[in-house]
């Protein structure tokens, strides 16, 4: 053997040791990355005679600090699951389908009644008060976000809702 060899490899074996051990953790024990978008007070609105839509209304806070542009939700409890507006025009309350929704950095939009929220057309079953519907948001940048919207039942004596 070289002299001096075994004191050179020795720590350079450590070293790779060292690296592939970590890297090994890595994989197994991935770090939880922090998601960007925070979710509060999830509910979903039905009308339980007519049970046609559901209006899902929360609160999305953008912790981060960059800009996230909501482009699509998604939910397996309906046929059809969209963003919308609510706007006046001519004396009249409208809707319109929306094909993003800009969440700015380090703020929050609030999805409510009279404003922004989430359509869900044709439940594929019967919604009941404090049933938990799963929503999923598609942003920009391929990130998903999951939360479960809680039925409220709205009662009222004459319900009608057009688009």
């Amino acid at each position: 053997m070289i002299p001096g060899l075994e004191k050179m490899i020795r720590p350079l074996s450590l070293k790779f040791f060292t690296i592939r051990f970590w890297t090994l953790c890595l994989i197994l024990f991935p770090i939880p990355v922090q998601a960007q978008i925070q979710i509060h007070n999830p509910s979903l609105r039905t009308v339980p005679s007519e049970n046609a839509f559901g209006t899902v209304f929360v609160t999305l806070i953008n912790i981060g600090s960059k800009d996230r542009i909501l482009l699509n939700a998604r939910s397996e409890a309906a046929d059809v699951t969209e963003l919308h507006d609510q706007f006046k025009e001519d004396g009249l309350i409208k809707m319109r389908r929306l094909d993003r929704i800009v969440i700015p950095a380090d703020s929050s939009i609030k999805l409510e009644s009279g404003g922004m929220h989430i359509m869900l057309f044709g439940p594929k079953k019967k919604l009941k008060a404090n049933d938990k519907v799963k929503i999923t948001l598609d942003f920009y940048d391929n990130e998903e976000v999951i939360f479960y919207a809680i039925v409220k039942p709205i009662h009222t004596k004459h319900s009608t809702h057009e688009h």
